[in-house]
C-alpha cells in the first residue's frame, strides 16, 4: 500500500489534465514544488470542487512517490484562500505573475523555505499595498536573493570599490553581466557593451534598506523608482535565468509599469 502524507502547501498553478482531472503545482515548505493529480476535481460532486486555487494555502494529503512524478492528492482542505485575490484584479494579475515565477526558478523536490515565506509574505501583502509596481519589484529581488542570484548593489562587483547614494552626483548603471552596479571605472572598461539598467541615488538607497521578510515602505516618486528597479530585474530575469514571462508583461502592463523606456 503507497504511504500517505500530509503537508500545507500554496497553490502556484492549476493546469487540466483530462475532462474530469486537474494537475496542481504546489510550494511546500518541506519538499519544495511538488505536482499533484486530483483526479475527478471537475466533477459535480468532486471533494476538491472549491479546495483549489491560485494562491491558496491549502493541507494536503497525498500518496507518496517519487517528487518528480505525479503525485495522487487524496484530500485537499484550504487554510488560506485569500479572498481579495478573487476581488482586486490587479492584485490578481500580480499573483500569478509571483506564482508563475515561483515555478520556473524552484525545481521540484528540493525544500526552499525562504522562497515559500518570501511568497507567503508576498501574497498576503497585494490586496493592501498602495504600489503594486514598487511590491512586485520588491518580490523579484527576494526571489533572485533566495536563489543565490541577486545583484551587487553595495560595492561594485568587478573591483569591489564601495558604493554611497548619500554622496553621489549621478546616476549608478546596474549591469547584467557583471552581475550588479558598476563603478564609473569599470564601467567604461574597453570590451563588449553589456545591457544595463539606470538607478538614480534615491533608488539605490531604497533597495539597500530592502529585506526579503517584509515589504519596503514606499518612497517619494515611488513610481519612477519602482519602474527603474523593474528595469534592473527584467535584465537579470532575462539574462541569468532566461525568463522573459508573458505574465509579468501582462501584469506590468496593467500596472503602467513598463520599463524598456528606461534601459540603455
Amino acid at each position: 500500500m503507497a504511504e500517505i502524507r500530509q503537508t500545507q502547501g500554496l497553490v502556484l498553478r492549476i493546469t487540466p489534465w483530462s475532462k474530469t482531472s486537474l494537475l496542481a503545482d504546489c510550494l511546500t515548505r518541506e519538499e519544495g514544488r511538488l505536482r499533484f493529480l486530483a483526479k475527478g476535481a471537475f466533477r459535480p460532486r468532486s471533494i476538491f470542487l472549491g479546495q483549489l486555487d491560485l494562491g491558496y494555502t491549502c493541507e494536503l494529503l497525498y500518496y507518496a512517490k517519487s517528487p518528480d512524478r505525479l503525485l495522487i492528492l487524496k484530500e485537499c482542505a484550504p487554510i488560506a484562500i485569500r479572498p481579495a485575490l478573487r476581488t482586486n484584479w490587479k492584485a490578481a494579475v500580480c499573483a500569478s505573475w509571483f506564482c508563475d515565477l515561483t515555478v520556473q526558478v524552484t525545481p521540484p523536490g528540493v525544500p526552499h523555505d525562504e522562497t515559500y515565506r518570501l511568497l507567503e509574505t508576498a501574497l498576503d501583502a497585494l490586496p493592501t499595498w498602495a504600489s503594486l509596481a514598487w511590491l512586485v519589484a520588491w518580490f523579484e529581488l527576494g526571489l533572485l536573493r533566495s536563489v543565490g542570484l541577486a545583484p551587487t548593489l553595495d560595492r561594485c562587483p568587478l573591483c569591489h570599490t564601495p558604493h554611497d547614494p548619500a554622496s553621489a552626483g549621478g546616476p549608478f548603471f546596474l549591469g547584467a553581466r557583471s552581475g550588479g552596479i558598476v563603478c564609473s571605472h569599470c564601467r567604461i572598461r574597453p570590451g563588449e557593451p553589456e545591457p544595463q539598467a539606470r538607478l538614480a541615488p534615491a533608488t539605490l538607497a531604497a533597495l539597500l534598506t530592502w529585506t526579503s521578510n517584509r515589504p519596503p515602505q514606499e518612497v517619494p516618486d515611488i513610481q519612477e523608482r519602482a519602474l527603474e528597479i523593474l528595469t534592473a530585474m527584467s535584465l537579470f530575469l532575462e539574462y541569468h535565468l532566461d525568463i522573459r514571462a508573458r505574465s509579468r508583461d501582462i501584469a506590468l502592463g496593467l500596472l503602467n509599469a513598463h520599463p524598456a523606456t528606461l534601459t540603455r
